[in-house]
């Protein structure tokens, strides 16, 4: 393979991994989902998290996962520091 079909590839990669990312964290926002996964640095994910009423499900370095029933989870979350909040719907990740 050259250099240009390998920068090509590359190129392609990256516009397909920005579409995937701002696709699911734009859904968020239209299906208004039930849960949300939030991504982000650990301090912003905690004023994201302390401002809403959300019960928190599970967290690691650099997510957390929460479910709300009150419309706006996605929104809160993004206002208050969130850098990506992608979709939870209660047959995946929401299932007990």
């Amino acid at each position: 393979m050259t250099i240009d079909g390998t920068l090509r590839l590359l190129r392609g990669a990256a516009l397909a991994l920005a579409a995937w990312f701002g696709g699911m964290a734009a859904l968020a926002l239209v299906v208004n989902p039930p849960g949300a996964i939030a991504f982000g640095p650990s301090a912003a994910l905690a004023r994201a998290v302390g401002a809403t009423d959300a019960a928190l499900l599970e967290s690691g370095t650099g997510f957390v996962l929460l479910r709300d029933e009150a419309p706006g989870l996605p929104g809160r979350l993004y206002a208050n520091g969130a850098w990506f909040v992608w979709p939870a719907l209660p047959k995946g990740c929401l299932r007990p």
